[in-house]
């Protein structure tokens, strides 16, 4: 079985050990503290406008809109205008599921007019699941399109309402990597079963293989049915965890991420919440791993982002991580090339801003 690492780390300086010769030890990667988000914001003030940089394209703006504007504005850049008047003339309960998130934004814009403060212009932002969720896909797209890591298929997907919960998935598995300053290769094309891209690590050019798995829930992201409020809080990952495995490539490291969708639960405790039992018991029948029977995965990423499943609401915290690292995986990975994903990954949902007007 894999150990555990939840979401509640410390700093550390571990140096890297080789788990051929010896067993991850776990306790190190729980000490790692969530990412500063290094990533950068371009931008700054010109002849009375905003000039913001993404990737190779300049886009002038508002001077006082801050970067979550910007985010909700680039997500639609992204989608295109076909795509958005489209959505526009659609009722509102058949509209995309991020158009319903625009709505929502825009309605609180339109309640929240901006005031004065003695120390100047501020605008505080509740983070209500469904914005929480629009600004979290447009930092994604933004970090993806920055560094150039926005595959050519992901745009057509995402706004395919079938298509649009692995895409989305896919894209903050992506940007999780892409923040933690690996590099993406995709591996799309042919027949064969593959994984959804291979990340490098550049100090060492390590090669981890990925897989991303979203579970599909009825009445959730455009999934037909009423929504089943008892089966959504279950754990049961088994099959997206065997399917998985059946993804990854040969002869180097294997990281699986599972989504949940789950709605979340903050009034129980973190050991009794269902899906977390359900977790525990799937590992058991794993069974334990040893140098003579090594884990075909390094680490199994579970994530539960779901703010728009509590419409309304304030959110907090954004979303409910864990990591289970293997001690004793087939094909080893260094601990600072786990240390740097894991730590983006616990600070998830983290939307940071770059001007005077404080979200």
């Amino acid at each position: 079985m894999m150990e555990g690492v939840g979401n509640q780390p410390e700093s550390h300086n571990a140096s890297p050990i080789s788990p051929a010769q010896s067993p991850l030890d776990v306790n190190l990667l729980s000490r790692v503290r969530p990412a500063p988000h290094w990533f950068p914001i371009v931008q700054c003030p010109c002849e009375g406008v905003r000039v913001r940089g993404v990737g190779r394209t300049l886009f002038r703006r508002p001077l006082t809109e801050t970067f979550p504007e910007f985010l909700a504005y680039f997500v639609f850049h992204l989608l295109g205008r076909e795509w958005y008047g489209a959505q526009r003339n659609k009722p509102g309960a058949r509209r995309h599921v991020v158009m319903q998130w625009w709505y929502a934004w825009q309605d609180w814009l339109k309640s929240h007019p901006r005031g004065v403060e003695e120390t100047g212009p501020v605008r505080r932002l509740p983070a209500t699941g469904p914005i929480l969720a629009l600004l979290a896909l447009g930092y994604d797209l933004y970090c993806l399109t920055h560094m150039r890591s926005l595959p050519d298929d992901m745009l057509p997907r995402l706004r395919d309402e079938r298509q649009f919960q692995a895409a989305r998935y896919e894209a903050m598995v992506a940007a999780v990597f892409v923040r933690a300053r690996y590099a993406i290769e995709y591996t799309r094309g042919g027949t064969e079963r593959r994984c959804e891209f291979e990340a490098v690590w550049p100090p060492t050019r390590e090669r981890v293989a990925v897989e991303a798995k979203s579970r599909h829930r009825r009445g959730h992201y455009h999934e037909p049915g009423p929504a089943d409020t008892t089966a959504a809080l279950r754990g049961d990952i088994e099959g997206l965890v065997r399917t998985g495995l059946k993804q990854r490539a040969e002869g180097i490291p294997f990281a699986l991420f599972v989504e949940l969708n789950s709605p979340p639960t903050p009034e129980v405790e973190f050991p009794d919440r269902q899906w977390y039992c359900d977790l525990l018991s799937l590992l058991r029948r794993r069974g334990p791993a040893s140098s003579d029977r090594p884990d075909d995965m390094n680490a199994l990423f579970i994530t539960n982002f779901s703010p728009h499943l509590i419409s309304g609401q304030l959110v907090s915290p954004p979303g409910e991580m864990l990591a289970i690292f293997s001690p004793w995986p087939r094909h080893p990975l260094s601990l600072p090339a786990l240390a740097a994903l894991y730590a983006e990954h616990v600070a998830y949902g983290f939307i940071p801003n770059d001007t005077e007007w404080g979200y």
